[in-house]
């Protein structure tokens, strides 16, 4: 996801160089753009002559690490644990699903399991 954020807002970024994300699970897609724009932001700043025409900035380990490490992932609870079950069901290929919810998605009770907690999370929210 990181890979695709970074094409998608107009920078490089090998797989390779990515480092290690430990709040994998607890971040979103919008999380991960975030840190995407933001390790571009700084980049851009470092590498930016006035004048210079804009090439593709390269994000390197050291900046996403950087970016990582200062991050402060949301807490909406429960709002945030229905969505991301929302995506799990929803997705229609496993391929694309980060590891932790693969295994949420192959838990005991499986899909069915988590159409349950997805109606229970719903009931509180509607409270």
């Amino acid at each position: 996801m990181f890979v695709s954020m970074a094409r998608k807002v107009g920078a490089r970024l090998g797989a390779e160089a990515l480092p290690e994300v430990a709040l994998v699970g607890q971040i979103s897609g919008a999380d991960v753009e975030g840190i995407v724009i933001r390790a571009l932001r700084r980049r851009r700043i470092q590498d930016s002559p006035p004048g210079a025409p804009p090439s593709p900035p390269e994000l390197t380990p050291a900046l996403i690490g950087e970016v990582l490490n200062g991050f402060l992932p949301s807490v909406e609870g429960i709002e945030k644990e229905m969505q991301e079950i929302a995506a799990i069901l929803e997705c229609s290929d496993r391929e694309f699903l980060p590891e932790t919810m693969k295994k949420r998605l192959e838990a005991v009770g499986g899909r069915e399991a988590l159409q349950q907690r997805f109606l229970e999370l719903r009931r509180l929210v509607q409270l």
